[in-house]
């Protein structure tokens, strides 16, 4: 069997590449339907990765957010035909490399019982990141990294489980009960938005107790469950309480100034989740992280286990309406490179605010 894979071949230049596709056990043949554009694919697209990067990762498909349906279930038995599924894109050791590693336990200190989770797994295969992503017409899959999609979620929105699950494996380190902790999120673009929402979702603080910082009046509207402070205009010493637990969701350039105005404004014992993707190193504090014993918790990527909770909590109406937001209303239909290569030079232009879907129509 062929497939046909649409990649990456260098900065701003797709191709379409026939592969060959057999199925191995414990794969599901699966066609890509929807995905978003992730900030790292548009860094591969404009070539904004290190050289170095570059060089040893393309070509390959990109988009690693996205669902599909199922073609062939290969024995699965939880699947059937045309079953709506979304693709983990995070693929651990255990999984992907069955004829070397036989258990979590052999895999890698962080997928070991105890350890701080198969998302930051040594051995770790994670698409459109030196994998071919969704780009592709066809694609296997292991069946173990396959969500079902509740009836009750839209496409749209179980698009959105992949940065829902990363903002849910930061968030669920939350204590269950906030009581008066102030919860803070610093950035008002969509990773801004989804770690405030998944937040609000799962730990349900008042606006009193989650805050969001923020650069533009106009983005930050749509944070109305939330206190929301422009760091531009407003004295904010005056007026924003001492952080409990902050969420830094800004990264490049300006997550220097972001890391560092939370842990000035961090209570002694806080802890700081950095979510933000840097390409370079970031220059912090550490005297103040010393002085107030800060924790810094570093959040990439998730395991396959925080889905389930994220797709449950998506059948939520409410939860539906608040992440409708987020979906920047035009849809791109995606029927050859060219129109892969017009969706990516609107998303790298950033002249809005939100997430695109592509429709795939190969």
């Amino acid at each position: 069997m062929k497939k046909t894979v649409y990649q990456l071949v260098a900065p701003y230049r797709f191709k379409a590449v026939k592969k060959n596709l057999s199925l191995r056990e414990g794969e599901v043949l699966v066609r890509p339907t929807k995905g978003s554009i992730c900030a790292a694919d548009v860094r591969y697209f404009t070539g904004a990765r290190r050289p170095e990067a570059l060089k040893s990762k393309l070509p390959m498909a990109l988009i690693h957010e996205g669902i599909g349906v199922v073609e062939n279930p290969n024995g699965a038995e939880r699947f059937r035909p045309k079953d709506r599924v979304v693709v983990v894109p995070a693929v651990p050791g255990y999984v992907h490399l069955t004829g070397r590693i036989t258990s979590r336990e052999e895999c890698c200190p962080a997928c070991r019982t105890g350890g701080v989770g198969e998302n930051h797994c040594r051995n770790i295969k994670f698409l459109s990141s030196g994998f071919d992503g969704l780009c592709q017409d066809l694609m296997d899959h292991p069946s173990d990294c396959l969500q079902p999609i509740p009836d009750e979620v839209p496409d749209n929105h179980a698009v959105l489980s992949e940065l829902l699950s990363v903002a849910y494996n930061a968030a669920s380190r939350l204590p269950e009960d906030l009581g008066g902790a102030q919860v803070c999120v610093m950035g008002d673009g969509p990773m801004g938005y989804i770690v405030a929402s998944v937040i609000k979702q799962f730990r349900d603080p008042g606006p009193s107790n989650l805050h969001l910082v923020g650069t533009d009046y106009e983005k930050m509207a749509r944070f109305d469950f939330a206190t929301c402070y422009n760091v531009h205009t407003e004295n904010l010493s005056n007026i924003l309480p001492p952080m409990d637990y902050a969420f830094e969701c800004v990264g490049g350039i300006f997550a220097e100034d972001a890391i560092n105005f939370a842990i000035d404004y961090a209570n002694p014992g806080a802890t700081l989740f950095l979510l933000g993707v840097s390409e370079k190193n970031v220059p912090v504090n550490t005297r103040d992280i010393l002085e107030k014993g800060i924790t810094l918790f570093g959040v990439s990527r998730s395991p396959k286990e925080d889905y389930p909770p994220v797709l449950e909590s998506l059948k939520d109406p409410v939860f539906q309406d608040r992440l409708s937001r987020l979906i920047h209303p035009e849809e791109f239909v995606i029927r050859n490179v060219q129109d892969l290569k017009r969706a990516f030079n609107f998303t790298a232009a950033k002249d809005y605010w939100g997430k695109v879907i592509l429709k795939f129509d190969w």
